[in-house]
């Protein structure tokens, strides 16, 4: 029987795993799969008026001037500020594994308890 679930990350989804496996569950054969992929490495810009040099940016948390042009200085956002541009990325993943039909229920049972969400059996 297979069954598919979505975790949050990947840590929850192997999390998941190893209490199957506690509870005697052990899976004939599974696959982690990534639903979202980011692109560029989820950096972005930020720009910041009336800059006349690099200097505007001390104390900020997370940036780091990097060019000033015209008045504008280009500041670079480095890593999960308060200054970040658009969502987090998302690091959803599907957990598909197979398990014998007898441990069919207890293995949907599991996962929801280890926080799977949509867990449908196939």
């Amino acid at each position: 029987m297979d069954i598919t679930a979505l975790f949050d990350d990947v840590d929850s989804a192997e999390h998941a795993l190893v209490n199957l496996q506690a509870l005697g569950i052990f899976p004939t054969r599974y696959k982690i799969r990534a639903l979202h992929i980011a692109d560029g490495g989820g950096r972005g810009s930020v720009f910041i008026g009336n800059a006349a040099d690099s200097s505007v940016t001390p104390g900020m948390a997370g940036m780091a001037a990097n060019t000033v042009t015209s008045g504008f200085a280009v500041a670079g956002i480095n890593g999960d500020t308060a200054f970040s541009v658009g969502e987090p990325p998302n690091r959803e993943v599907q957990l598909l594994l197979s398990v014998e039909d007898p441990a069919g229920h207890r293995t949907q049972s599991a996962l929801i308890s280890n926080y799977a969400r949509r867990v449908r059996m196939m």
